[in-house]
């Protein structure tokens, strides 16, 4: 292999709750995307709680090789299924990871990209995600449960807003474009889902018919009965050949999957302990067999490492804060208080900032990028983009108030209760205020149009700060800088919605067509891309 793509570094691709996904060349030549499972943070508690260990797929082999095969059988099926309009990324391998003490598994690459959110070159009413929620995920939630998968409806968003994510969209060679659904592997077992209905009529009777919560379950005799039902049509779709391979594919997940599935809690446990390296195969023989010995050892060394693990933790928080540039960020927000040019120019910065990453997402073109910052360049600099600058420079003074003075005014009794809270919800919004009723009184003695809408969208927590771009947008033409800023700032608050909330997740699509209802109607912009071409499901 030549030495130039020996040292093509990886390049990050993803980041879930199950792993991290990068874009790498194997040992043949071929670029792959190769997942590297992981378990952390709030999702490793949720697997300790209801799996009684980490995320299966990062130390059971029986678990991905299970993942491996799900995928080379459910690859054929969605192909009857749907025909070309989706398809199944199959597993190329899998291995152990001695770097990140995990099992990997590399992937078929897929170029292709993400649902767009709602931008200025993405306000068509032919609309992709109803398009995909309706054409493709409804249909194949059917499908996955009356083939016997239904522990795979978790992935394909049934009630969960984070399965959108495991779609994108990639072209074919004639120019039209597919679906392709990148990640049947889950992070948390299936027992979270934002509709209640769903969560209440579906995943809490499954988990208790079973004793434990879905995690990509496949009934295998179900699955077989389905085929054996439909092999006439799937033999004329697929092809003898194909046929025979889905049934092998099938006796080897079945293999897999119940090897994996009949591990006890302790047995997981142990397990995971002893492929991660924390203890000797002679105390896993001892301990698989001693329940009450084993969970008293993990509840002793949780105890022993909470002091440690809370002091890391506080060290972390504190080394964040220590390389804060507080300093330098005060001055330039001081300096763009005072200064228009300086006001303009963290305008700028704070909005090419915002569309570098939409392009790093791919959800702009490059020549979209450049469009939109030489709007902000080419043409008379808006004022109303200059106040949001002041905006921008009140936010650091705003949050010191909010996180050090008040908390420091209540301990000391300057302040009662009631009147912290009040003051911690209302701080931004009074900040705002006033500099947005100096403005109104300017433009009424320079008899200029008054930004009353701003006023009146100031007011309001967390959407006020974009008040003035809101403001732009009423002022009379269409200004594609200020459209990007509200739809990005409501993709944002899609993206810290907890647990259900994240990039490329229903929430954040969700979240970023709110704003919508609220803009003024500017005609119709031309598609991020082409809608994919989908046929109906085969009966």
């Amino acid at each position: 292999m030549p030495a130039s793509v020996e040292a093509r570094p990886p390049s990050l691709l993803g980041r879930g709750r199950a792993g991290v996904v990068w874009r790498i060349r194997d040992t043949e030549g071929r670029e792959v995307a190769r997942k590297v499972f992981g378990s952390a943070g709030l999702s490793k508690l949720v697997q300790y709680v209801f799996l009684g260990a980490p995320n299966p797929y990062v130390w059971c082999e029986q678990a991905v090789r299970a993942a491996v095969a799900r995928r080379a059988v459910f690859h054929p099926l969605v192909e009857f299924w749907f025909g070309d309009a989706l398809r199944v990324v199959r597993a190329v391998r899998h291995a152990w990871d001695d770097d990140a003490r995990a099992f990997r598994m590399d992937l078929e690459l897929v170029d292709g990209s993400h649902l767009p959110l709602r931008s200025p070159y993405y306000q068509s009413e032919d609309d992709e995600l109803a398009s995909l929620r309706r054409d493709v995920l409804a249909p194949l939630v059917e499908k996955l449960r009356a083939s016997g998968a239904g522990g795979l409806v978790w992935q394909a968003g049934y009630g969960n807003p984070v399965g959108l994510g495991n779609f994108m969209v990639e072209a074919r060679e004639d120019g039209t474009h597919r679906w392709v659904w990148v990640d049947l592997e889950s992070g948390v077992p299936a027992l979270f889902a934002a509709n209640p209905l769903v969560e209440l009529g579906y995943y809490v009777p499954e988990a208790l018919r079973r004793g434990r919560p879905l995690f990509d379950d496949v009934d295998c005799d179900v699955l077989r009965a389905y085929v054996n039902r439909e092999r006439t049509a799937i033999l004329a779709a697929l092809g003898t050949e194909r046929l025979a391979q889905l049934d092998a594919d099938i006796v080897a997940l079945d293999e897999h999957q119940r090897r994996w599935k009949t591990l006890s809690r302790v047995a997981s446990s142990v397990g995971a302990s002893l492929r991660l390296g924390r203890i000797s195969p002679e105390q896993a023989a001892f301990y698989v067999t001693r329940p009450a010995r084993w969970y008293l050892r993990e509840a002793w060394g949780l105890l022993r490492s909470t002091p440690s693990r809370l002091l890391r933790a506080v060290g972390i928080v504190l080394r964040w804060v220590a390389e804060l540039p507080i300093v330098p960020l005060f001055v330039e927000s001081l300096r763009a208080l005072v200064s228009h040019r300086r006001r303009v120019d963290l305008t700028h910065r704070w909005i090419r900032h915002r569309i570098a990453s939409w392009r790093v997402r791919r959800q702009l073109t490059p020549s979209q990028e450049s469009a939109l910052e030489a709007s902000m360049t080419e043409r008379d600099e808006s004022v109303y983009l200059a106040d949001f600058g002041v905006h921008l420079a009140t936010k650091p003074f705003v949050k010191a108030l909010e996180f050090w003075l008040l908390p420091v005014l209540l301990v000391r009794g300057t302040v009662d209760e009631s009147t912290f809270l009040l003051l911690e919800l209302t701080a931004g919004s009074a900040v705002r205020s006033v500099y947005t009723f100096g403005r109104l009184i300017q433009s009424l003695v320079t008899r200029a149009p008054p930004p009353w809408i701003a006023f009146w969208v100031g007011l309001l927590p967390v959407l006020g700060n974009f008040a003035f771009p809101i403001q732009l947008l009423y002022s009379g033409r269409r200004d594609d800088v200020a459209l990007f800023l509200v739809h990005d700032f409501a993709a944002a608050v899609g993206r810290y919605v907890p647990i259900w909330g994240g990039p490329d997740t229903l929430t954040e699509h969700l979240a970023n067509r709110l704003v919508t209802p609220l803009l003024p109607k500017r005609g119709t912009a031309p598609s991020l891309r082409p809608r994919p071409s989908l046929r109906p499901p085969a009966a």
